[in-house]
């Protein structure tokens, strides 16, 4: 049988599982795991959408999902207009975590809301295992927003969360973490820099891309005011250039559509590509600008400055995180601005992605896996105590976790901690394959009997 001796718990929820943001980020941290021979599992509130997303996976991780789903109508009606702080969605990501921990163990969580964060810090597992915490959003993290999709008082609760020691938080940049050790002092070491991934590691493949073939400057995201469209549309017109689009809806479509039109600037419009697909379009920009006012990192940028020169602003001072691999254009007047984009977008297009620019970029991915792969690896530590499950382990050589745990009356805190101090001890190895996990003593060699009844001498 073929183990991995590392599992991670990716808690995420099912409206989040998309082919864009919170999902993307999700896919990243799955491919991460896959390609270095680690187990993961995804912890969610619901049912796996129906948006192939997880099609690509289904043979590899399994979704584990709470036994009886809540519905909860009144959070629906109080958040009409803002996001609350859903309470049911921290019950559905407990109740998930508890099946889920009945035949798993897992070396690290990965909580991408603050839902699901809560619901394992209701459970106490921040004290025994690693947990890494993604700020997402600029309110977690300090970093100043225009606007916020949360109703008054709800981020309170976000820091609140966030706050409690022993959860590390992964900024996306150095500039995000510096803005988040001032917002959480108290725990300024546990404000960590993991960059973001890129969501299709294929866009890593630097042969793949075709100047011959690349045209227009390119645009992704919605037609919304924080992302500043029509800075983009008017240095486009100012090069004399075409435009190419990635937007996520048919309303955005026919805005830019307009602004092009307008203007007189020959275009095309993407709307809700995904996954190769998307990264095949990528491929096609001849450079790309990215004049969002706000942003906790800029996924749309990194993904672009794989395949073509992108341009970004200094005055919008999250674009620091992309300094190593982006032209960054110094302050002026917005004419001023608009007159440097758009030389630089003429004089660097079609030009490709340059020697110094792929290996910062190969450097940064590279970096990101180190420091995912040092969080996981934490270091082994003598045991200090037995208990009925070391004794189950030495009275058997191997067991399977769901055995033991299904041999237990009741399966309370004490059991699950008892369970995931294995990961770090000496004299335990844990096993695991997709569906199972296995506990065996260190140096043993020992495999799983099929049918063995391991606890018979133990609970007789």
């Amino acid at each position: 049988m073929i183990y991995t001796n590392k599992r991670i718990a990716l808690v995420v929820a099912r409206n989040n599982f998309i082919h864009r943001g919170v999902g993307s980020y999700s896919k990243s941290i799955i491919d991460w795991a896959l390609a270095n021979n680690h187990t993961i599992d995804i912890i969610s509130d619901d049912v796996v959408r129906n948006n192939g997303l997880f099609d690509q996976y289904a043979d590899r991780v399994n979704w584990i999902t709470p036994e009886d789903i809540i519905n909860d109508k009144i959070y629906k009606e109080i958040t009409a207009f803002k996001f609350g702080y859903n309470i049911a969605a921290s019950h559905n990501f407990r109740n998930s975590l508890f099946r889920a921990l009945k035949k798993h163990t897992y070396d690290m969580f990965v909580p991408n809301s603050n839902e699901a964060l809560m619901a394992i810090l209701s459970m106490g597992l921040h004290r025994v295992s690693t947990v890494l915490y993604p700020t997402h959003g600029g309110v977690e993290s300090g970093v100043e927003t225009s606007q916020s999709l949360f109703a008054a008082g709800i981020t309170d609760v976000f820091v609140g969360v966030n706050g409690v020691p022993g959860v590390k938080l992964a900024c996306q940049s150095d500039w995000v973490r510096e803005h988040t050790q001032q917002l959480y002092a108290h725990k300024a070491t546990e404000c960590i820099t993991v960059g973001p991934m890129v969501p299709e590691l294929d866009l890593l493949d630097f042969d793949a891309v075709d100047t011959s073939k690349q045209w227009g400057v390119g645009f992704i995201g919605p037609w919304e005011g924080d992302k500043a469209p029509e800075l983009y549309v008017q240095a486009v017109k100012a090069a004399g250039l075409p435009a190419v689009v990635i937007c996520p809806s048919d309303v955005s479509e026919k805005k830019f559509r307009k602004a092009f039109e307008d203007a007189g600037i020959e275009y095309k419009i993407h709307v809700g590509v995904t996954g190769k697909e998307k990264t095949d379009i990528i491929r096609t920009f001849a450079a790309a600008y990215h004049p969002s006012v706000t942003e906790t990192f800029g996924l749309g940028v990194l993904e672009t400055a794989h395949v073509c020169p992108t341009v970004l602003l200094s005055r919008r001072k999250w674009s620091g995180a992309h300094k190593d691999y982006c032209i960054i254009v110094g302050e002026g007047s917005e004419s001023d601005t608009i007159f440097a984009v758009a030389g630089i977008l003429k004089n660097q297009y079609a030009k490709g992605v340059d020697d110094k620019v792929k290996q910062a970029l190969l450097d940064r991915h590279q970096k990101t896996v180190d420091t995912l792969n040092d969080l996981l690896n934490q270091p082994k530590v003598p045991r200090k105590n037995k208990n009925s499950l070391t004794e189950a382990i030495e009275g058997s050589t191997i067991i399977k976790q769901e055995d033991f745990t299904s041999s237990l009356p009741s399966f309370c805190s004490d059991e699950f901690f008892k369970l995931a101090r294995m990961t770090t001890q000496q004299e335990v190895e844990v096993l695991h394959t997709k569906d199972s996990t296995f506990f065996r003593v260190a140096g043993s060699g020992a495999e799983p009997q099929e049918k063995a009844d391991v606890f018979s001498s133990l609970f007789s």
